[in-house]
């Protein structure tokens, strides 16, 4: 409608004898999901005295990424280790981990049941890791002993030092 700020009036049925709880005479507006309903309240409503206001219906929601099992399971993994480095384990609680992935609670608890369950799998992924350097660094020709294969292990050690501080931190870090 020209003039009244794109505000319609309701059709009869929606309000007849309908006035909200408290009304004195005042103008109220009530606000549904996709409009709001402005009354102008006299001692009786009635359908000219009610009008619509149209409200913006395409509001932006944020994308939701589903993601296969595996790649759930290591995005919280790596999350999860991040969150215990900088919190601690008392510090960081599920909430915080699944927050920070983007998903709900639940779906946390379901791909691993607890807390510790998450710890227990970034503490062993961190250890794999320092493992396998080390293997490398060790798996020196075999005419290669002593002195020279110990420096090997040690340079293989600070390497994974280097190159992966954070899982460092949480196998020695406290």
């Amino acid at each position: 409608m020209p003039g009244s700020g794109g505000l319609r009036p309701v059709p009869a049925f929606f309000c007849e004898g309908v006035r909200p709880a408290g009304c004195q005479g005042q103008t109220h507006r009530v606000s549904t999901p996709r409009r709001q309903v402005r009354f102008s309240a006299p001692e009786t409503i009635s359908p000219s005295t009610v009008q619509l206001e149209s409200a913006p219906l395409n509001l932006p929601r944020p994308k939701k990424i589903r993601l296969p099992r595996a790649e759930r399971e290591l995005q919280i993994l790596k999350i999860a280790l991040e969150r215990f480095i900088s919190k601690g384990y008392q510090g960081t609680s599920m909430e915080d981990i699944a927050e920070a992935a983007g998903i709900s609670r639940p779906i946390v608890y379901n791909l691993f049941g607890s807390k510790d369950a998450i710890y227990l799998a970034c503490l062993r992924d961190a250890r794999q890791q320092l493992d396998q350097r080390l293997v490398e660094a060790g798996s020196a020709p075999p005419h290669v002993h002593g002195h020279a294969r110990l420096r090997a292990g040690i340079d293989g050690y600070f390497r994974f030092v280097e190159q992966d501080r954070a899982a460092w931190r949480l196998l020695f870090g406290g």
